[in-house]
């Protein structure tokens, strides 16, 4: 009986799939079939490698979509402000609530809740940079969000 998806380690039935477990083991059709099917690299091994165009640095021409309105975004934001004073955050990390504690935050350590104070986040928000780069092993490849 052969099926496409192999058993977890845990299933009573395991020796019953494809021939595995302790009784002898009877050859199917599937089993005669040898070669390997390979995919990626392995199928293009005789052929020459994918053309790639060199790397340049992406640059958006165009001005950012505005979908909401400015009164639309400010709701948002003032909104998002109440949460975090009045529900706050669950935080999983206590090496982050350490963190949040010694910035001023209101950290319950038993339940794990991080509540911020207006003054809080927009401190956080008028401190936190427009513009970071993001650098991969080779330096010639850094790309710059924001800006």
């Amino acid at each position: 009986m052969a099926h496409s998806v192999r058993p977890f380690a845990g299933d009573p039935r395991a020796g019953l799939y494809l021939g595995w477990g302790t009784g002898p083991r009877r050859k199917t059709a599937a089993m005669e079939h040898t070669r390997r099917r390979e995919g990626g690299r392995a199928r293009r091994s005789g052929n020459a490698p994918l053309p790639q165009l060199p790397w340049q640095s992406v640059v958006n021409p165009y001005a950012p979509m505005e979908l909401l309105s400015a009164d639309q975004v400010e709701s948002i934001h003032l909104t998002s402000l109440r949460i975090l004073e009045e529900l706050g955050v669950e935080v999983m990390s206590p090496r982050a609530l350490d963190i949040f504690k010694a910035a001023g935050a209101e950290v319950d350590f038993k339940t794990m809740n991080v509540r911020l104070d207006r003054e809080l986040v927009e401190k956080g928000l008028r401190t936190a940079p427009s513009t970071f780069t993001l650098t991969s092993r080779n330096p010639q490849k850094q790309l710059t969000i924001g800006g």
